[in-house]
């Protein structure tokens, strides 16, 4: 019987730093945690079946220390790609998969039902988990290592984005019925965004759990990774480039999956921290 070994996330070079921060981080939120878990004495005239005063909140990382930790791991996964582009298979993986996700989609739009072959008496469940499914298995490709881990996961968030911002697409899923044309130029910007975003943040929120699970075990039931990751995501969110910021500017040019798939790699780039054409 083999065993299985828990990954414990890089730690030297660029990552010495956050993983330092991190850990004087979790110390001090375990001590919290600590200090807001001691009983308060009961006093003599109180009951003896007094519930007592109710149990405080679990500890958590303030917005500040989210912040600096985000910024901190998102730093230090560029200065590592700088240093070795091909380390982990990140970069890589995000980049493939996003023409993936340009192809998809764009297949997708063309017509449903020659994409997504279910059964005729699949229920409607069955038939948007096969959706889900089906998109996961186009955009991420094969499954090995942590970077494709992340890019899977990412690929499985744009495809429920997919479904929730298109009813005319979600009614030919659950239907079987053909549909052309269910993904609009806005829906399609979101999920770009969403994937982009989402494979890096997975992959340091794989980074930062691992760490935390090897510092401070009882941690993960509060999530403080949950909350960085949140913070990476929303960041990058808010610096990826997508084809509607050039159609915008150009209503007569390419079509939008084009445009996308242009802008992929300067979109991996930008959201591994990375320099564009020479600029941070």
């Amino acid at each position: 019987m083999g065993t299985s070994v828990r990954w414990p996330g890089p730690s030297r070079g660029a990552w010495t730093s956050p993983s330092a921060s991190l850990t004087r981080t979790l110390n001090a939120l375990v001590d919290r945690g600590v200090e807001a878990a001691v009983p308060v004495p009961r006093s003599e005239s109180e009951p003896s079946n007094s519930a007592g005063p109710p149990a405080a909140p679990p500890p958590a990382l303030s917005p500040d220390e989210v912040e600096r930790l985000g910024e901190g791991f998102r730093a230090a996964l560029a200065t590592a790609l700088q240093r070795d582009p091909d380390q982990f298979g990140l970069r890589d993986a995000v980049e493939q998969a996003g023409n993936r996700l340009m192809d998809t989609l764009q297949n997708i739009d063309r017509e449903l039902p020659a994409w997504l072959a279910v059964a005729d008496d699949a229920s409607v469940d069955e038939r948007r988990d096969e959706f889900v499914a089906r998109f996961s298995d186009e955009v991420a490709g094969s499954v090995g290592g942590m970077a494709d881990a992340a890019v899977r996961h990412a690929a499985t968030d744009a495809a429920v984005a997919v479904l929730d911002g298109s009813p005319r697409l979600r009614h030919a899923v659950d239907t079987g019925t053909p549909s052309r044309g269910g993904i609009s130029s806005e829906l399609f910007c979101t999920v770009y965004r969403i994937f982009f975003a989402q494979a890096v943040t997975n992959f340091l929120k794989s980074v930062i759990t691992a760490k935390i699970t090897l510092i401070a075990p009882i941690l993960p039931v509060i999530d403080p990774a949950g909350h960085i990751a949140t913070w990476i995501a929303d960041m990058i969110m808010s610096i990826v480039p997508t084809p509607c910021d050039q159609s915008s500017a150009h209503d007569s040019g390419p079509p939008i999956a084009e445009l996308g798939r242009s802008l992929v790699r300067e979109t991996v780039e930008r959201a591994l921290g990375l320099p564009v054409d020479g600029a941070s």
